[in-house]
C-alpha cells in the first residue's frame, strides 16, 4: 500500500467529522488570526460543536467528550497548518478478480 500523507488523512478526517456532527463545511468555515475555525455566524467552532454534541442521537452520552476531543484534534490540526496548505487525499483504487478492489500500485500474490 502507498504511504499517505498524514497531514492529507487528517484533513479528510476533519472534514468529515465536522459535516457528519454539524453539518458545516470545514472548508468554507473562516479561521482567524487566532487560529481557530468560527462558523458563518461568527461562533467559535469548538463551541458550536460542544452545542451540536449536546444532542447528537448518533453519539452515545457516554462518548460525546471523546467524539469532541477527538474531532478538536484533527480540525486544530487543518487549521494550524492551513487548509489550503494541505494537499488532498488522493487515493488510487483498482480491482481484479482475485482480490476485489487493492491500492494502485500493490501486488498480491495468489
Amino acid at each position: 500500500m502507498s504511504d499517505l500523507d498524514s497531514n492529507s488523512v487528517a484533513k479528510m478526517q476533519a472534514y468529515r467529522l465536522v459535516m457528519d456532527y454539524t453539518g458545516l463545511d470545514l472548508s468554507k468555515m473562516e479561521t482567524r488570526e487566532d487560529g481557530k475555525y468560527y462558523t458563518s455566524n461568527g461562533i467559535e467552532f469548538s463551541e458550536y460543536l460542544k452545542e451540536k454534541l449536546k444532542d447528537c442521537k448518533d453519539v452515545p452520552t457516554e462518548f460525546r467528550g471523546a467524539a469532541f476531543e477527538y474531532t478538536m484534534q484533527k480540525v486544530n490540526k487543518v487549521a494550524q497548518l492551513g487548509w489550503n496548505n494541505i494537499p488532498d487525499l488522493k487515493f488510487s483504487i483498482g480491482y481484479n478478480n482475485a482480490n476485489g478492489f487493492i491500492p494502485c500500485g500493490t501486488s498480491f500474490e495468489a
